[in-house]
């Protein structure tokens, strides 16, 4: 009896497969590849395991083109199917030079469209953020690029990298955009 419950316990671990780990800064690698993230695996976990993501966190403020923007990050891990992943969010608020909100994502669910998320490390160590906006169909969208400095901790630059696709259903033309297309320096 005892030796049939330790074959069975042996087996059961020996077919079971071990979920792959991909440290979340390489997971620029897998963008665009067959198979993504998965590849041949049945099960990934792409994961913080060198701490990569806490120099990203905190509330960060920055000021270009008379607005002022306050950025909030935070990490979080999600699972979608066999797809694991620590991620940075992204909440921002932006006012005018007189304190009027023009626009605001802090009181919205991580899960809102228009919270940035669904990022990645990319091979420089910058985070880019999945960006839509308010008018996404009217070009109001792209990747939001957050770059830490290497010498002053408190300090990083972001910019949007428009992609600015027009939809059919867009009836007012392109829509301004509301973030920075040049880098602007953002402190904690």
């Amino acid at each position: 009896m005892y030796t049939t419950l330790i074959l069975i316990i042996f087996f059961a671990y020996s077919s079971t497969e071990a979920q792959t780990i991909i440290p979340v800064e390489e997971s620029y690698k897998y963008i665009g590849t067959s198979g993504g993230y998965l590849g041949n695996n049945s099960s990934v976990y792409v994961k913080d395991v060198n701490n990569k993501l806490e120099k990203f966190l905190g509330t960060w403020t920055g000021s270009a083109n008379g607005y002022n923007y306050e950025f909030t990050v935070t990490k979080r891990t999600i699972k979608f199917g066999a797809i694991k992943e620590d991620e940075l969010v992204l909440h921002y608020t932006i006012t005018d030079d007189q304190g009027s909100v023009l626009e605001s994502t802090s009181g919205l669910s991580d899960d809102n469209p228009l919270v940035m998320k669904n990022g990645h490390m990319n091979e420089l160590g910058s985070y880019v953020f999945s960006y839509n906006g308010m008018s996404t169909e009217c070009g109001q969208s792209g990747d939001f690029y957050f770059n830490p400095s290497e010498f002053i901790k408190t300090s990083a630059d972001v910019y949007l990298m428009v992609n600015g696709e027009i939809w059919p259903n867009c009836d007012t033309g392109p829509a301004d955009q509301i973030f920075p297309q040049q880098w602007m320096i953002i402190n904690k």
